[in-house]
């Protein structure tokens, strides 16, 4: 920034420093104008690292006065915004989900439970893509990339599973290194009474001895 003053000699010379003591910026002199004008340059820098996630906005004021007798003075309030870093990853709103499932639903897709992710950063860097992880659960459900809503992929059967263990990952769509995190979703698959009663053989064959008092094992012949 660069400020003058239209007098002369010590009247013209200005000195300039932040007043409000802000420890996020310094303010250094940098010499005259390049231009070659009677303007003083100064260099405004930060003092600190800054954290859009604290704060989005800082404000400075920087007062300016001149040599004069009386010295003159004015101010000038400044507005720096905090340009966002994909400095944080997408955080599930809860570090587990579990849910219920019936059996044998009638269709696919039927919907199983929504899961959430926020992410503290702004713009594409918040903008949180869902999928499943590569395992061997993930081809009993699929899930829509930008609601979080899991749905059954295949008709569940609580005799072939009865826990369906899903890993949900989150992906924000930051540049130039996108940053994720994951969750386990278990999903119980519920029994219901859709098995009927089968013997173990197709056929039996027993023998007993004449006689024996109620109550006497039978001798099982194997064929």
């Amino acid at each position: 920034m660069s400020v003058e003053d239209s007098d002369s000699g010590s009247g013209g010379r200005t000195t300039c420093n932040l007043t409000d003591g802000s420890p996020y910026f310094v303010l250094t002199p940098f010499g005259a104008d390049f231009t070659g004008g009677t303007a003083t340059v100064y260099r405004l820098s930060t003092g600190r690292a800054l954290d859009r996630e604290e704060a989005a906005e800082r404000s400075l004021t920087v007062g300016c006065h001149d040599g004069g007798r009386p010295p003159l003075s004015s101010e000038a309030t400044f507005t720096v915004r905090v340009l966002d870093e994909n400095d944080h990853a997408p955080r599930f709103v809860h570090p587990s989900y579990s849910a219920n499932v019936r059996e044998n639903g009638s269709i696919p897709q039927i919907p199983i439970l929504r899961v959430s992710a926020v992410d503290d950063d702004e713009g594409p860097n918040a903008d949180v893509r869902y999928s499943l992880a590569n395992t061997l659960a993930a081809r009993y459900a699929t899930i829509d990339p930008t609601s979080g809503m899991i749905s059954a992929r295949t008709v569940l059967d609580h005799e072939v599973a009865t826990r369906v263990e899903l890993v949900v990952v989150a992906t924000d769509r930051g540049q130039p290194v996108a940053r994720s995190s994951s969750a386990v979703v278990s999903v119980s698959v519920v029994d219901i009474n859709d098995e009927t009663p089968t013997f173990t053989r197709s056929n039996y064959s027993f023998g007993t001895y004449e006689n024996q008092p109620p109550g006497t094992p039978s001798v099982r012949y194997d064929r």
